[in-house]
């Protein structure tokens, strides 16, 4: 009896139990890092299809990369632009039109609130979390709605997500 005991520990402790031994899917997909090289970027996604003194935006990827004044990449905001087209994959587990939910549940409640300043409502709100040594920047929908680049949205959604270390 007293071995099946030591087994059963050591199991348990080698293995961990299902609840305490589940990973959090935080992965992202973006192609590029916040440090990398304007050139690197530019290699990695191609033309830009808009630049800026410190920003270049991919509307084939539905990213806006901007550099600091050592034209490395400061920040990587996924956004659905203009053209239509809104970035895919995953960052740090949650992915444009989730809802703000999913971000409480996967990076704790410590969400900072901003007011946006405009002389008519918002139709989004800020949202901001620090995760994993990033700082994340959301846009939360503040409604539910149709717009002409966004199509269908709503209200508790991810407009975009920008993210920065």
């Amino acid at each position: 009896m007293k071995n099946l005991l030591l087994y059963a520990l050591v199991v348990i402790v080698f293995f961990g139990c299902e609840e305490t031994n589940k990973k959090i899917n935080t992965d992202s997909d973006l192609p590029i890092d916040i440090g990398q090289s304007k050139m690197e970027v530019q290699l990695i996604l191609g033309t830009p299809t808009r630049t800026g003194d410190y920003f270049d935006s991919f509307f084939n990827h539905g990213l806006i990369v901007y550099y600091n004044n050592r034209n490395q990449v400061s920040s990587i905001k996924a956004a659905q632009l203009h053209s239509g087209i809104a970035f895919s994959g995953k960052i740090l587990g949650v992915s444009i039109g989730d809802h703000l939910s999913k971000c409480m549940e996967l990076w704790g409640n410590n969400a900072e609130w901003e007011e946006l300043e405009y002389s008519v409502p918002a139709e989004y709100s800020k949202v901001v979390f620090y995760y994993d040594r990033h700082r994340v920047d959301l846009e939360v929908w503040s409604r539910d709605g149709i717009d002409d680049n966004f199509g269908y949205f709503e209200n508790g959604t991810i407009k975009s997500i920008t993210i920065s270390k």
